[in-house]
């Protein structure tokens, strides 16, 4: 590309004169110096042609931030030879201002040297503008007013979106070219013409509400704007009001609900001047001071209160913040009798209005309340947020007299640090109920032990207000549980001891007991023909008694071995089909001997039980043993079983001799016999029932009994399918 070539004395008779008239900036650059800048460049940028000119001078200052890598490659082009088109650039003048400008550029020879000539057009208004109107376009195609532009004929030519969906159209090509006419129906039209379009016409502009037709052909109500143009057009601003327009139906019928609402309301209601004059009172108010109607209530506020000045001081009051909310007065009723109402009021101008309510009856419950907490025999403390203490009881008075009111609560203790573990700390953390233990120290320096319960307050909203801290002394208590636990230390001695007194006995009472018992029972079968009658009857009852009294160590030591058992059980899974059929087979030979039929109902697929396999099955084994001991020859005994979802039930009936009813509750008792003469025949020890009692409820069971004397005994046993223990 061939350069232009200027010389200086070409610029000083050919540019010059056009450059410094120029209303654009007009400049040369040569190698990033300004070698000539014009009037304009002075005025506007606001550097004197000396700054521009001198060898310090930055041309980039000139240059935002933002455009300078835009300009400096575009230098670079020029320098390449390339040619570059007019560019936009944002340019910073001394002050700080920006200018947003057209830069046009040309390569030259100025000096004998390359250099760029550049004219900017300062285009800051024009781009301003154009972000105006772009934003105006966008804020009326965003608009919910429905906005159109119409030509002198009365047809669109422009409307946005919100325009055509008022009159339910989807698109606004719908009535681009039609007329408004089509959009109301002859009646509303007549009006228009009648009306609207002459006064528009008249003064250029309109105002007012109208009643709209869809394009379903349904009507709307809607707020008009109308603006003649110039050409005659006229620019229409649409607003469906159909929605105020039912709000006003409301209001207008819901202001009579409020004023029947007010004047029945259970709360007093009142509108009074600042110098008091009552303005308006309802029904209740009038109740509230007995009088029979609101217009017999005295005219003047402060005839009805006992403190003219307090009435005052509110005033005062309302007149600085415009709001008083529950405050407390006592008014004076017509019988002269008075009350404690709460009073709220709002200022508007000079009236105010507002509510009074009767809280007598409250004020008296809060005393009886208080009253109530002062005759408690615990210390109570109402504390803050602040872990301040903002109530305390008589108690409290007198166990701590030295903490008030407003003192930290950690002060009970003598302290001036948040207590380890405080509970009332918990409970604003957390708004759940503490309770802990721990020392304090009394003014009197004796140390008690109380027990400390925290619990939150919450107000309406669910919010944490305050925390109750009720503190018991325990002392005495604390002292009778260990003098409880140091005595039953001494009864399991005790028991360990009279457990092993049983075992010592019964063994060393059973090893001479079986020698008696065997040669008592050899004389039986050597002496039938050498003793007498008498004398043989004589032996069977001592050989009788001395197996009744084996089997009494027996049953004792039985019980001492089980109670030992079953105090270090080894619990595992069992298959209670299994256990059930064994115990069965346990007795069997012993019901054939006796022609005892033995009935068994096992539902099949019984769920398996926790528990001591052993146990169980010696516990069943005696109530099946009894069953059958206790029943005449011939007789029945039934084994039943069956789950109930949650528990095992396991039944064992006979068709024996029963049990009275009056003893039914105490055959589970250790060496309790039924004394009838059947049972003396059968003997026993009263030991049996007592050990499958034990068993049972080692187990996490119970164990029931039906029975009526002469017709047999029912025993059922329920168990836990899942382990209690």
């Amino acid at each position: 590309m061939k350069s232009v070539e200027i010389t200086e004395k070409n610029l000083e008779e050919k540019f010059r004169t056009l450059a410094e008239e120029s209303p654009n900036m007009i400049f040369i650059n040569q190698g990033g110096r300004v070698v000539y800048a014009n009037r304009m460049c002075e005025e506007v940028m606001g550097y004197s042609r000396e700054e521009f000119y001198s060898p310090g001078f930055d041309f980039l200052s000139l240059i935002a931030p933002e455009s300078r890598d835009l300009v400096v490659e575009n230098f670079q082009r020029h320098m390449r030879g390339e040619e570059v088109p007019p560019y936009e650039y944002t340019l910073l003048t001394k002050d700080g201002r920006r200018i947003i400008a057209i830069h046009t550029t040309k390569l030259i020879e100025y000096g004998g040297e390359k250099a760029i000539l550049g004219i900017i057009t300062d285009i800051t208004e024009r781009k301003q503008m154009e972000d105006k109107l772009r934003k105006l376009s966008v804020a009326v195609e965003a608009s919910m007013e429905g906005i159109a532009i119409l030509n002198n004929k009365g047809e669109y030519i422009f409307l946005n979106d919100a325009h055509a969906k008022i009159y339910g159209y989807e698109s606004p090509k719908e009535l681009i070219g039609k007329t408004w006419r089509i959009l109301y129906d002859e009646n509303e039209l007549r009006r228009f013409d009648r009306e609207i379009m002459p006064r528009l016409l008249k003064e250029r502009r309109y105002r007012g509400e109208a009643i709209g037709k869809k394009k379903d052909g349904s009507r709307f109500f809607q707020e008009l704007s109308l603006t003649v143009l110039e050409d005659g057009g006229f620019i229409c601003i649409v607003h469906d009001i159909t929605d105020k327009k039912r709000a006003e139906e409301l209001l207008k019928k819901s202001e009579k609900e409020y004023r029947d609402l007010v004047d029945n309301a259970p709360i007093g209601v009142y509108k009074t001047t600042l110098d008091g004059e009552i303005l308006y009172a309802n029904r209740s108010l009038a109740e509230m001071l007995g009088y029979n109607s609101v217009e017999d209530l005295p005219r003047k506020v402060e005839k009805g209160c006992t403190n003219s000045v307090k009435w005052l001081s509110l005033i005062d009051q309302l007149r600085k913040s415009g709001r008083i909310d529950m405050a407390e007065l006592e008014l004076v009723r017509k019988d002269g009798k008075t009350i404690t109402a709460l009073f709220s009021a709002t200022l508007s101008g000079s009236v105010l209005s507002g509510m009074i309510m009767d809280i007598t009856e409250k004020k008296k419950l809060e005393q009886e309340i208080r009253d109530i907490l002062n005759a408690a025999p615990d210390v109570i403390h109402v504390i803050s947020p602040e872990m301040k203490i903002t109530h305390k009881n008589a108690m409290s008075q007198r166990v701590f007299p030295q903490i008030k009111v407003g003192d930290y609560c950690y002060s009970v203790k003598g302290r001036n640090y948040i207590c380890d573990g405080c509970g009332v700390k918990k409970v604003f953390e957390d708004g759940r109920m503490h309770e802990h233990e721990s020392i304090f120290k009394l003014s009197s320096g004796k140390e008690v032990i109380m027990h400390s319960t925290s619990a939150p307050v919450f107000d309406d909203k669910g919010e944490i207000v305050a925390a109750v801290e009720i503190l018991r002394d325990i002392t005495g208590r604390k002292k009778a549980e260990e003098n409880l636990k140091i005595a039953y230390e001494e009864l399991k001695e005790l028991d360990k001891l009279k457990d092993d007194f049983l075992g010592t006995v019964s063994h060393e009472l059973r090893t001479p007991l079986t020698s008696i018992i065997g040669s008592l029972d050899i004389l039986k079968d050597d002496c039938k023909k050498i003793l007498k009658k008498d004398q043989m009857e004589l032996l069977e009852i001592a050989l009788r008694e001395s197996e009744r009294l084996d089997s009494l160590i027996s049953d004792l030591l039985e019980m001492v071995r089980t109670e030992n058992k079953l105090t270090r059980m080894a619990k595992m899974k069992i298959s209670t089909n299994e256990l059930l059929e064994s115990a069965v087979e346990g007795v069997r030979m012993q019901a054939n001997k006796k022609k005892i039929k033995l009935h068994v109902s096992i539902e099949k697929g019984l769920p398996q039980i926790i528990g001591d396999i052993d146990q169980l099955k010696r516990a069943i084994i005696n109530l099946l043993t009894n069953a059958i001991k206790f029943n005449k020859i011939g007789g029945e005994v039934v084994l039943d079983a069956r789950s109930t979802g949650s528990n095992l039930i396991i039944s064992v009936s006979d068709t024996g001799i029963g049990i009275p009813k009056g003893e039914l509750d105490k055959i589970f008792e250790k060496f309790y016999r039924v004394e009838t003469g059947t049972t003396r025949l059968h003997g026993g020890t009263g030991l049996g029932l007592a050990i499958v009692k034990k068993i049972i409820h080692a187990h996490g069971g119970e164990i029931k009994v039906e029975s009526k004397l002469g017709a047999g005994s029912k025993f059922t046993i329920i168990l836990p399918l899942e382990d209690k223990k």
